[in-house]
């Protein structure tokens, strides 16, 4: 048992921390799920992650599941096979998103990678009942789900860099191939909201912390 930051005793799980042999473990995989939640900077900066992930299962079929409101910039941003929205309600679980779960567990995947790491993402990854559930260990340890949710933990210090190259050197610790940076193309008619006019595009700039 360890003790929490706030005094509480808890248990750890089974988990089996990764290491650079995990990527190799992992690579004949033929369906692979990205959990990704966050707000819009969190989306923005975990899209060279997600683009190293899909270019490592190259051959084989890469969806993401995303907050709703992020699944059009996703699937703009990252050549996934498919993108699941999802709403998060800080109430507990809609009918919807139980029956997301089904088509989840359903859906057959042999690995789920989950980049956020919180109570909420964890228990959709536990929910595909993938073979092999990656979590990066999250800032906030001394919330259970991440540690009873998954197989295996991925650690990288938080708050020393930007996220995008957490994640990216998270990945790379593991095994994958990254290119590291935060600078991509997107196709603005696929994602841009309607209430921006079409002859206004190209004229504005998103600056994200």
């Amino acid at each position: 048992r360890r003790m929490d930051p706030r005094g509480r005793r808890h248990r750890t799980s089974a988990l089996t921390i990764a290491d650079a042999e995990f990527f190799d473990s992992v690579r004949r995989s033929r369906r692979v799920l990205v959990v990704l939640f966050g707000g819009l900077g969190d989306i923005v900066h975990s899209i060279p992650a997600v683009r190293a992930i899909r270019a490592a299962f190259a051959d084989g079929c890469v969806d993401v599941v995303v907050s709703t409101a992020f699944a059009d910039l996703v699937a703009a941003a990252v050549s996934a096979d498919h993108v699941w929205p999802h709403e998060q309600h800080k109430t507990g679980w809609s009918a919807d998103n139980l029956r997301q779960f089904w088509r989840l567990w359903r859906a057959g995947y042999d690995l789920c990678i989950n980049l956020w790491g919180n109570n909420h993402s964890s228990v959709v990854a536990l929910a595909t009942g993938a073979r092999v559930r990656l979590v990066r260990r999250p800032y906030e340890t001394w919330k259970r789900g991440w540690r009873w949710c998954h197989t295996h933990a991925g650690i990288y210090p938080h708050l020393q860099e930007p996220m995008h190259r957490q994640w990216t050197k998270l990945l790379e610790q593991l095994g994958f191939k990254v290119e590291h940076g935060l600078s991509f193309r997107l196709d603005a008619d696929r994602w841009l909201p309607e209430a921006v006019p079409r002859e206004q595009r190209r004229r504005y700039i998103h600056f994200s912390p």
